[in-house]
């Protein structure tokens, strides 16, 4: 079963380049970033530039990170909230210091919750290194709810290419990505 899995990366199957370019290979293992990621779908992430403070440019990109609690892991989730700020979830809303956050990646009327009941509530406060991040499909995904905001330093890099399988290369099914 995968609910042990959830949002879980197969670890490194291939990395190459050097610098800023170097890349990773990550096989996504469950549907905590459905609808934007899904089960077995190969992606490529790439490392932040050293010394850089991600900001507010940050916020809506996919990121790779080491759990905090269990660092072999490897999760992938949604950057939402960004260094000191006061987040919210509210009957599945995001507030971010009081303002509504929009999300339009999400699709929740089609992605049923996989456990029913697993809806969260509760306010958060970001330190100045750290991020809160979410799944998409968030009744099937452990994220900032449950282990807290991660600190800058776990974050690997941001998804930047999907590839694997064929069929996600046709128009239109590239990640959509909201840039502030």
């Amino acid at each position: 079963m995968l609910s042990g899995f959830l949002g879980r990366i197969i670890g490194r199957i291939n990395q190459g380049g050097s610098g800023r370019f170097k890349t990773r290979h990550l096989v996504i293992i469950g549907d905590s970033m459905r609808p934007t990621l899904a089960h077995r779908q190969h992606v490529q992430t790439r490392p932040f530039p050293a010394g850089c403070c991600l900001g507010e440019g940050a916020r809506g990109a996919i990121v790779a990170f080491r759990h905090p609690q269990r660092p072999r892991s490897i999760y992938i989730k949604r950057i939402v909230g960004l260094p000191n700020e006061h987040i919210a979830l509210e009957d599945d809303r995001v507030l971010i210091n009081g303002h509504l956050q929009p999300e339009p990646y999400r699709l929740p009327a089609r992605l049923p919750a996989a456990r029913p009941g697993r809806e969260y509530a509760g306010q958060w406060f970001t330190d100045s290194d750290e991020y809160f991040l979410l799944g998409d499909n968030r009744g099937d995904s452990e994220d900032s709810r449950t282990f807290g905001p991660v600190c800058g330093g776990l974050i690997i890099g941001r998804v930047w290419f999907r590839y694997w399988p064929p069929y996600i290369w046709r128009a239109g099914r590239a990640i959509q990505e909201k840039r502030d």
